[in-house]
């Protein structure tokens, strides 16, 4: 059985990998001002990510997890701020989806 993929829309968008840094919470204990100005220098841990690049500007980068071609459907979305981006780089896609292939 062969399958035809309608790619038209998925070239629009650049499959890439992004890394950024996330947010960092305490838990709810109490603490001494000395511990908390000491927790401020907590590292952030970093997320690695890949996705369908929606949007990006000088305040924020949308990637999409999921591209389904049939309608113009989409999966999960996540909203990253700039700032919190350390590296974006492009996944190259497979021939199969590339458009006149």
């Amino acid at each position: 059985m062969s399958i035809k993929l309608d790619t038209a829309n998925i070239n629009t968008y650049l499959l890439v990998v992004c890394i950024w840094e996330d947010i960092v919470a305490s838990d709810s204990a109490w603490r001494t001002l000395d511990e908390a100005i000491n927790w401020v220098d907590t590292e952030a841990g970093l997320v690695y990510q890949t996705g369908f690049m929606l949007e990006k500007n000088d305040e924020y980068l949308i990637l999409m997890d999921s591209f389904f071609t049939e309608g113009d459907i989409v999966g999960t979305m996540t909203r990253i701020p700039i700032e919190t981006v350390r590296y974006i780089k492009k996944i190259p896609l497979p021939d199969v989806l590339k458009k006149g292939t």
